[in-house]
């Protein structure tokens, strides 16, 4: 036998370098935008999901005579869950006042590792017995103040979340806490 050997001369030309590299550019390209948007959709969950928990000044609506309005209860304050459950791990209530440069403690109160659930009718209240016989005892001319902070995640404790809210309450003047400022992270 003998061996045959066949040449092809005319191959056919090799395509443009564009031809060749620009699906696979556009395809890292493609990568890199889901990676960005798996990212960006992944924090919006986690933003949208958390927990928000905060503190409100406590208020009955009451009859006098032929008019409603609200009384403020100024030894109640309310804590509000929204959005998800609440792994409340700390919260720290300090009631103080100054006087001569000197911060008097008036009362202290905290609470540690309780779960709250979100709901629109409800809140927990927490209350300071003897309020008012206690405030009656201060010098006139003294204001009260509230410094309240709250550290709470979600159920599943992850991320700790920071809530703070200053407060001032002058008795003589309209016997109302006024929310100085209020910090959330």
């Amino acid at each position: 036998m003998h061996e045959l050997k066949v040449f092809v001369e005319n191959l056919p030309a090799s395509p443009p370098w564009y031809v060749t590299w620009a699906p696979i550019a556009i395809a890292v390209v493609a990568l890199f935008l889901s990676i960005v948007s798996l990212c960006w959709s992944a924090k919006q969950h986690r933003d949208s999901s958390r927990p928000y928990v905060w503190i409100l000044n406590w208020a009955t609506l009451e009859t006098i005579g032929q008019q409603q309005r609200y009384l403020d209860r100024p030894e109640t304050f309310a804590v509000r869950v929204a959005n998800s459950p609440a792994h409340i791990k700390q919260i720290v209530c300090e009631w103080y006042y100054m006087s001569d440069g000197q911060k008097n403690v008036f009362h202290s109160w905290h609470d540690s590792n309780m779960v709250r659930f979100p709901d629109v009718n409800a809140q927990s209240c927490y209350n300071i017995g003897e309020f008012q016989h206690r405030c009656d005892a201060l010098d006139k001319g003294i204001v009260l103040k509230r410094d309240i902070k709250v550290e709470y995640s979600g159920l599943s404790r992850g991320k700790v979340y920071h809530y703070s809210s200053f407060s001032t309450y002058d008795r003589h003047v309209d016997a109302q806490w006024k929310v100085v400022s209020e910090n959330a992270s």
